[in-house]
């Protein structure tokens, strides 16, 4: 009976193992995801003191006010859409161009294909 103890610990110890390196790897995943919105932010602000020097002497609240404003006319709506549809159909050119590359069993496509509807959501 004590063998059977011990191999329940021995296993309850690897299930312990394997769920913190889980949470590990999450909380990596987490922090690459901030890292690369953070320098996203970065870019895209330098962008915009760039063109548009004035909005240094600005506040935050300011600055919130002119992008709201600008941003939400139609024409702004239009070239963003434009932008967004370009991407959409260049993506879609290189996953069909990998695909026919490295074709996939059916079961990993399907799931491919929820994570890749589930990041455009975000």
């Amino acid at each position: 009976m004590s063998k059977r103890l011990e191999k329940i610990s021995k296993i309850d110890e690897q299930i312990a193992k394997l769920e913190n390196q889980r949470k590990l790897e999450a909380q990596k995943e987490r922090e690459e995801e901030r890292k690369a919105k953070n320098k996203r932010h970065c870019k895209r602000g330098t962008v915009m003191e760039k063109a548009l020097p004035d909005i240094i002497a600005i506040t935050d609240e300011q600055f919130n006010t002119f992008v709201e404003r600008a941003l939400a006319t139609k024409h702004s709506k239009s070239v963003l859409a434009e932008l967004v549809e370009q991407n959409n159909t260049s993506q879609s050119s290189e996953n069909a161009e990998q695909s026919k590359a490295n074709p996939q069993p059916k079961e990993q496509a399907n799931s491919q294909t929820v994570s890749d509807g589930n990041r455009s959501e975000n």
